[in-house]
């Protein structure tokens, strides 16, 4: 009787191991992740349904519902990292919240992300094939690869220390902020070669290049031929 009650424990001790580790799992398939070193956050969740976010100050979970701005200061200014749990986000605005990592890779339903003004060294969204808006100006991003971003339409990159990128693959972007980078001459030809040459109606399309090295002896006319606005 004593070793069959000691089975049926150890069963029951399992099956909850499983389902904790199913569950940890599950909840890590949505996850993002972003480290601040900011007394405060406000962050912007766009999406459908609500989000679990862990501000990680060991304050309690806050259960939000999406399309609102949430704020959470911190009782002392430390390093943070902030875990947000949702299926339906698709829209994510942290900007101007001294990140210095963002993690977005488990989010493919991602449409916008807006990263502007923090301390970001290494952006990775190659997972993010839904992403249709992105805006990180005013990093420390020398590189930057949105080859597997096809449905992309917006960019804004500006203010960063970005030498190359290839748009080749973004064939309904229709405007790239790329301004005050370390573009040379060549590496402005080399983008604009990738630039597409596909009409989108009733949209000019746009690339921004002023103050990059090699703004001034560029070949403007690379991208021009393709129906492009130089700035």
């Amino acid at each position: 009787m004593k070793t069959h009650l000691s089975y049926i424990i150890a069963v029951g001790m399992f099956l909850m191991a499983v389902v904790t580790s199913c569950n940890k799992e599950k909840d890590d398939e949505k996850v993002m992740t972003m480290t601040t070193n900011a007394s405060g956050v406000t962050i912007n969740l766009a999406g459908t349904g609500s989000a679990i976010v862990n501000w990680g100050d060991g304050s309690e979970s806050d259960t939000l519902m999406l399309n609102a701005t949430f704020r959470h200061i911190y009782s002392e200014k430390n390093t943070h990292t902030i875990r947000k749990y949702g299926d339906g986000i698709t829209g994510l605005d942290c900007s101007n919240i001294q990140l210095t990592n963002l993690d977005v890779s488990k989010n493919v339903v991602l449409t916008q992300l807006i990263c502007r003004d923090n301390q970001l060294t290494v952006l990775d969204v190659s997972k993010n094939t839904s992403l249709e808006l992105l805006g990180c100006s005013n990093n420390f991003l020398k590189k930057l690869d949105v080859r597997k971003n096809k449905v992309l339409v917006g960019l804004s990159c500006d203010k960063n220390q970005i030498t190359s990128l290839d748009l080749s693959n973004n064939t309904v972007l229709w405007f790239a902020e790329c301004q005050y980078n370390q573009f040379t001459d060549k590496a402005l030809d080399a983008l604009f070669g990738t630039l597409h040459s596909n009409s989108i109606l009733g949209i000019t399309k746009a690339i921004v290049i002023q103050n990059n090295p090699g703004a001034a002896t560029c070949n403007p006319s690379i991208a021009v031929d393709k129906g492009w606005t130089v700035y």
